[in-house]
């Protein structure tokens, strides 16, 4: 703009010149707003470049706050990466460490098959051994059952017996009696015998005398 005006100026002034001498009295005014218009214009522009120069300096201003944010967003990012790197690397050391566990467990897990295929064939056994007892569980039962029959049985016939040895008992005390009283006849009887015959052969003795 201000290469704009001085051209203007020129211009202005060469018309002056082709014009008579009698007139610059005339043109002396308008020369005078011509300056005028310049300097406000000169005014303007430099009002207008401090303007953009401080627009400038404000966004200088503004970027070079956020080139050091940005520093140090960058700072705390390789900050993080770094923790990230020493994070990745325990994480490494763990996986190691897992998949030893991980080959120990499946070595653990097929021992653990192994063994539940030998206590299936155990419980298998446990099983059918369990069905046997339960059948002879029943027959003993049954037997029991028949036994308890048969000791009820004996029962009776004990306390029948027991009634009858007693009857027995009873008859043969008297029996005893009876033979005793029986017995002490026939010692009586012997002794009456045994008198009769001295009796006698003293009869025959004394008869044999005569």
């Amino acid at each position: 703009m201000n290469a704009v005006h001085p051209r203007k100026d020129k211009s202005s002034s060469g018309s002056s010149d082709l014009g008579s001498e009698n007139s610059s009295d005339e043109d002396g005014p308008n020369k005078i707003c011509e300056h005028k218009i310049v300097k406000q214009l000169s005014l303007h522009d430099n009002q207008f470049v401090k303007e953009q120069i401080d627009n400038l300096l404000k966004r200088n201003a503004e970027l070079e706050s956020q080139t050091i944010s940005m520093h140090a967003k960058l700072e705390e990012i390789q900050h993080q990466a770094g923790g990230l790197v020493d994070e990745l690397q325990t994480t490494r050391n763990s996986f190691k460490l897992f998949d030893v566990e991980n080959v120990f467990l499946k070595e653990e897990i097929g021992k653990s098959k192994e063994q539940e295929g030998t206590l299936h064939l155990q419980l298998s056994s446990l099983w059918i051994e369990n069905e046997i007892l339960k059948s002879e569980k029943e027959k003993f039962s049954s037997m029991v059952l028949q036994n308890d029959k048969s000791i009820i049985e004996l029962k009776s016939d004990l306390e029948k017996t027991i009634g009858d040895t007693g009857k027995l008992r009873q008859e043969n005390s008297s029996l005893k009696e009876e033979l005793e009283g029986k017995n002490q006849n026939l010692v009586y009887l012997n002794e009456q015998i045994v008198l009769m015959s001295g009796e006698r052969e003293n009869f025959r003795a004394a008869a044999t005398a005569k």
